[in-house]
C-alpha cells in the first residue's frame, strides 16, 4: 500500500515539476512570469469539458456557484494542486513501519 501511495506522490510531483518548467519556459521566451492557473491549464486541455461542467453547474445547481465557489478555485495555480497533494502523500507514506509502532526501550541497569 505504502509503495502504490508513494508512485502517485512522484506522479503528482512529477507533474507539479513539469507545469512549472512550463511556466519557467514561457517566461524565457515572453519575458513576463505567469504561473498558469488551474482553469486555463484545463482549457488548453479540454475546452469542452470546462465548458460543459459550466453549464451544468450553473444550470441544474446554481449559477452563484460557479462564480463564487468554482471560479476562484480555478484561478489558483495548477501548479498547487500537484504539488501539495504530492507533498502530502509523500508525507503520509514516510518510511519506518514497524520500527516506528514499537515503543522505545529504555536501558537497563544491570
Amino acid at each position: 500500500m505504502r509503495v502504490a501511495v508513494r508512485i502517485i506522490a512522484w506522479i503528482l510531483l512529477f507533474i507539479a515539476i513539469g507545469l512549472l518548467g512550463r511556466d519557467l519556459i514561457a517566461w524565457a521566451s515572453v519575458g513576463s512570469f505567469e504561473i498558469t492557473p488551474l482553469g486555463k491549464l484545463w482549457f488548453h486541455i479540454d475546452a469542452a469539458s470546462l465548458n460543459g461542467l459550466q453549464a451544468g453547474i450553473e444550470r441544474y445547481l446554481s449559477e452563484a456557484l460557479w462564480w463564487y465557489m468554482v471560479e476562484p478555485l480555478l484561478r489558483v495555480p495548477a501548479v498547487l494542486y500537484f504539488l501539495i497533494p504530492g507533498l502530502l502523500l509523500f508525507y503520509v507514506s514516510r518510511g519506518g513501519g514497524e520500527d516506528r509502532r514499537r515503543p522505545k526501550r529504555f536501558l537497563r541497569r544491570r
